[in-house]
């Protein structure tokens, strides 16, 4: 699971594709310094994939050799500014983006709980948290948001509303979680992956079972059959059975920072360094979409 702008949000990737959509690979060649890809979302419309990481958030639209930085402005009853910091980004159904991160700007608060945007990054508005919550990890699933939230690290959150307000469910206790997913097939079978293996909940979060012990694994729940699961030392597994059993599968080559995956199926992962990997063959080989210097 998972999972997909701005001035000082946006110096630092530059991707040249081969046509098509932003699921070509691509070279880059942009200023600064290796920053990690914090998040990976492909528009489901079009496929123009969006990368935040550390200080930068990209945009990369289908057939353009290089990306655009999006402007990033957010306008707050605590003050205006930019969106510039640690953004973590997922598409809705409808287009509209939602994300979480921090300003670096005196003027706003330093997280910015979760906002949203319906052009891609340019503006955001906000939605709720503002000055109290910071989500490292989101999940969309349908006409829910899923979300895991720094200041409560036992707890993963759930909104109906587009994350105006906010349920709770109890994480897995033995360690914080680090990435959540969502079976699309069957809305109450979650997946939490922790620091001591991959948990399953049957329903919706009220009770887990652990069925894996990869160390700190990112993970997508692709289709109903292919849970992917992607450890620190970059090896991918596969589950057709919610967890149950696992295949080996392949090897991104590094542990990934993100593991996403595209409307198509295709699977994305950023690695330490800044660069995001693509799989179009279900985690078997990996080829480089971009890389942030």
């Amino acid at each position: 699971m998972s999972r997909t702008y701005l001035p000082a949000l946006l110096a630092l990737l530059a991707l040249a594709a081969c046509g098509g959509d932003a699921s070509e690979n691509a070279s880059s060649a942009a200023p600064g310094s290796g920053t990690d890809v914090l998040s990976i979302a492909i528009d489901p419309a079009d496929g123009t994939l969006l990368a935040g990481g550390g200080p930068a958030f990209y945009r990369l639209k289908p057939g353009e050799k290089a990306p655009e930085t999006a402007a990033g402005n957010i306008t707050t009853p605590k003050g205006s500014g930019t969106l510039t910091k640690d953004v973590v980004a997922r598409f809705l159904a409808d287009g509209t983006m939602i994300a979480s991160g921090h300003s670096g700007e005196a003027a706003l608060p330093s997280v910015l709980g979760l906002v949203k945007s319906t052009d891609e990054g340019e503006t955001w508005q906000p939605v709720s948290g503002l000055g109290t919550a910071d989500y490292h990890e989101i999940e969309v699933d349908g006409d829910r948001i899923l979300a895991l939230r720094y200041e409560e690290p036992g707890m993963i959150q759930i909104s109906s509303d587009g994350g105006k307000t906010w349920d709770k469910r109890e994480a897995p206790s033995v360690a914080a979680p680090i990435d959540i997913a969502v079976n699309p097939g069957n809305r109450d079978q979650w997946a939490v992956s922790t620091d001591q293996g991959t948990f399953i909940s049957a329903n919706g979060g009220k009770s887990w079972r652990q069925w894996d012990t990869t160390f700190g694994p990112r993970i997508a729940w692709v289709k109903p059959d292919a849970l992917y699961l992607a450890g620190k030392d970059g090896k991918v597994k596969k589950s057709p059975d919610a967890g149950k059993t696992w295949q080996d599968v392949g090897s991104i080559g590094a542990g990934p920072k993100e593991l996403a995956f595209s409307a198509k199926g295709e699977l994305y992962a950023s690695v330490a360094g800044g660069e995001i990997r693509r799989s179009a063959d279900g985690g078997a080989t990996w080829a480089k979409v971009a890389t942030f210097r």
